[in-house]
């Protein structure tokens, strides 16, 4: 009876680690951009000195945002916020 506890505590504990990794990785969605550009390719514009968890911890700042050539957008990579620049859908 005894060893069935554990089995299942350890059978819960397993399932709890494994639903935090499937979770840990953010998608983009939320994030809005104009039509006919992804998130599923970019460039790296700036690595800013503020850290964040995820995408939402970090805002554009304005001198990208208000820039004509590119969509700019924030997102949380690598522990850090990262300005990029989408890509356009072919």
């Amino acid at each position: 009876m005894k060893k069935n506890i554990i089995l299942l505590i350890l059978f819960v504990l397993i399932i709890v680690a494994l639903s935090l990794l499937v979770n840990q990785k953010e998608t983009y969605k939320g994030i809005d951009l104009p039509a006919n550009y992804t998130l599923e390719n970019y460039s790296v514009t700036e690595v800013l000195d503020i850290s964040c968890k995820i995408h939402s911890d970090c805002e554009t700042p304005m001198d990208y945002a208000i820039r004509s050539n590119c969509p700019y957008t924030t997102l949380c990579l690598n522990k850090s916020c990262t300005v990029v620049c989408p890509s356009q859908k072919i």
